[in-house]
């Protein structure tokens, strides 16, 4: 009985007005934002670098000596190559590939897309959309905007495309607090 009147309460939970809850907390030293979003079906957490990735300054793609912005949640440090599930394009089969980490996107007015053929990624893929421009990602994410439009990447499992609040923006996190001065009484 307790099982029937979870799943009721969880239905309930679902269909009543989703409630936002705001909190940053920034540790210093770390350079890490964590963001809480309380809804009425449960709690999301993004966590920088776990499942939110704001996109940082330019870096130059091995190949194509393409100049883009670095939305990778570990940057530099990410491997070449991952374990991923892939789809079959023609017989829709789902199986485990190891395929090329990084993507290279390009943003436009509406979409953003991957620029060229990637084990798994055709060329053409959609993911997401952000501001106009060049960036590259981790395979398993896409691109969006944070609460000041800034892109930002998130991990395929949450973040606006699965009608959660944006990434609370953090100015520290693109060096604009520097002239910002809190004065406390």
């Amino acid at each position: 009985m307790d099982i029937i009147q979870q799943q009721l309460d969880k239905r309930q939970g679902r269909q009543r007005k989703v409630i936002k809850f705001f909190a940053v907390i920034c540790f210093g030293l770390l350079g890490l934002a964590l963001t809480k979003e309380v809804f009425a079906g449960g709690e999301v957490d993004y966590v920088q670098g776990v499942n939110v990735m704001p996109c940082r300054d330019a870096v130059k793609q091995p190949l194509s000596n393409k100049m883009v912005a670095d939305c990778r949640a570990q940057g530099q440090h990410t491997p070449h190559r991952v374990e991923t599930e892939v789809r079959d394009e023609q017989t829709g089969r789902i199986y485990v590939a190891e395929v090329q980490a990084t993507l290279v996107a390009k943003c436009g007015d509406t979409y953003c897309y991957t620029v060229d053929d990637r084990d798994g990624t055709p060329k053409g893929t959609n993911v997401g959309a952000s501001v106009k421009g060049d960036y590259s990602l981790e395979v398993g994410w896409y691109l969006s905007v944070d609460s000041n439009n800034h892109p930002t990447a998130y991990r395929e499992d949450v973040g606006p495309l699965h009608h959660q609040p944006v990434y609370m923006y953090n100015c520290a996190e693109y060096n604009e607090c520097a002239d910002k001065v809190v004065l406390s009484h």
